[in-house]
């Protein structure tokens, strides 16, 4: 798509006030073949694209931003995004490193007085930013009251960004006392630097009322230690490939009410996890728990739902607790 026609698209009724949703995407396979003059060109000429969006279209509340590009102007960019005083929902998607850009809208964050939910997705290879915002300069009195949901998927993570995620998820208190009521993390692709995210993420962790994790590929002892410092959390999403053992739900926190199980596995094998989800019903549900809801997904086919699981559909009658099954097969 040529710059022109983007231009007519940002001039035409498609965007407007009325706009309450936007998706940027931008991908160049090209990128490794230009020179660091030639990319910071091309970059201007983007994100001078995606601040005219931002004018045009100022009462955007989901905004999704994909791109792949490692350094950036960002000072338009910011600038747009701290007037959106309607973003609810701010997305990002990088093959990057997210270091400048995350430092610039930590620093204008303040700004955004309705936004809830900050979704990080990024690999974090090829960290080659020349110039980051330091974590001394940004406000003392962090993220509004408003925003209550932090979403990360990382792959590497430079120690600056992990200063800001720290600075955007811990506890304040002041005027506006702010507690980050909701964490999803994904390390599966974190490279055995799950330990550096755990510990940036560690100030928030006593406050949270809600996680989704993915447990998959989490070096020893990572995933206890999470839950060991979740002593409010209510709501517990648990996604594992394979590795679940019941010596996990030893650590669960006593204040949990709702508790998702979401795993695969080859080995069709319902007798040896009707045994387990029974064992963990009668010997390890925390007393507040109210509902567990179990998501298996084999790849071979399962037969009747109601016809599995018969053990620990007994026993969870048997003590009140409302147990949902839900088994998914990818066999065709």
């Amino acid at each position: 798509m040529r710059k022109s026609h983007i231009v007519n698209a940002l001039n035409s009724p498609l965007f407007g006030k009325w706009t309450r949703e936007a998706l940027v995407f931008r991908h160049n396979r090209e990128l490794d073949d230009k020179g660091r003059e030639a990319l910071l060109n091309e970059g201007n000429e983007v994100w001078g694209l995606m601040a005219a969006l931002f004018a045009r279209a100022p009462n955007i509340s989901t905004l999704s931003l994909c791109t792949d590009w490692f350094e950036m102007p960002l000072s338009n960019v910011v600038r747009g995004l701290s007037r959106m005083s309607n973003l609810v929902d701010l997305r990002f998607v990088m093959a990057g490193d997210i270091t400048p850009l995350l430092g610039a809208v930590c620093k204008h964050i303040p700004e955004m007085p309705q936004l809830q939910h900050l979704s990080l997705q990024y690999s974090g290879t090829g960290s080659a930013y020349t110039s980051f915002i330091p974590p001394s300069e940004l406000p003392k009195n962090g993220p509004r009251p408003a925003f209550e949901k932090l979403s990360l998927k990382i792959g590497a993570s430079s120690p600056i960004a992990l200063r800001y995620i720290t600075w955007l998820s811990q506890p304040r208190e002041g005027d506006e006392p702010f507690r980050l009521k909701s964490l999803a993390v994904d390390l599966s692709s974190g490279h055995y630097s799950e330990r550096p995210c755990i510990e940036a993420l560690e100030p928030c962790l006593y406050d949270l009322e809600i996680l989704w994790i993915n447990a998959t590929g989490l070096g020893d002892g990572i995933l206890e230690r999470i839950l060991q410092g979740c002593q409010s959390l209510k709501r517990l999403t648990l996604v594992f490939r394979h590795n679940f053992v019941n010596a996990m739900a030893y650590v669960l926190p006593p204040s949990l009410e709702e508790f998702f199980l979401d795993f695969t596995f080859e080995d069709t094998d319902f007798a040896e996890w009707d045994s387990r989800v029974a064992a963990f019903i009668r010997n390890q549900a925390p007393t507040q728990l109210q509902r567990l809801v179990v998501r298996p997904m084999c790849f071979h086919r399962a037969g009747a739902v109601d016809d599995i699981f018969s053990e620990s559909r007994n026993l969870a009658k048997e003590r009140g607790l409302n147990v949902v099954f839900q088994v998914k097969c990818t066999c065709r």
